[in-house]
């Protein structure tokens, strides 16, 4: 990151960052956003159907099948304390990461903590069709890491 890419950074505040698309705009990484048959869910046609545009350059589904059904939806699990939150999917790409707590199935807006890099990680909501088609710099996507297991935020070292 540049210096003035940083000194951009620095100046964000929490309020002003709502999703990944605008976290890569605001570093001037930038973003493109398209749309094709392909499904975030599950690919044999069941559950709910999201858009999927960087599925070849990832490699995986973005939202697996098998996950959906163990995500709590929204405000689900809003009495647990933070600390206890089950956390089911890491999302990152360069020092950002997110992880989804609940989860709307039927639009893609999930709750979790979020970390992107600025020294303010919080707990908020983010659009998953979003960061599916966010490509930063023509290269980059948002990938899901395929070796996470559910955790507590506990266990992760957040509260």
């Amino acid at each position: 990151m540049s210096v003035s890419s940083a000194m951009r950074a620095s100046s964000l505040t929490t309020a002003a960052v709502s999703s990944a698309r605008e976290v890569l705009s605001a570093l001037g990484e930038g973003s493109r956003v398209g749309i094709s048959n392909d499904t975030l869910g599950p690919e044999s046609g069941g559950g709910p159907r999201y858009p999927s545009t960087n599925r070849a350059r990832r490699g995986h589904e973005f939202v697996p099948g098998a996950l959906l059904a163990g995500i709590p939806g929204l405000y689900e699990t809003e009495d647990a304390p933070l600390a206890e939150k089950m956390l089911y999917i890491h999302y990152f790409v360069g020092g950002c990461d997110w992880y989804v707590a609940e989860l709307d199935h039927e639009t893609g807006l999930a709750f979790g903590h979020a970390d992107l890099g600025m020294g303010f990680p919080e707990w908020g909501y983010f659009d998953l069709i979003e960061m599916e088609s966010t490509v930063a710099n023509e290269l980059f996507v948002i990938e899901r890491d395929i070796h996470f297991r559910p955790q507590t935020a506990k266990e992760l070292g957040m509260s």
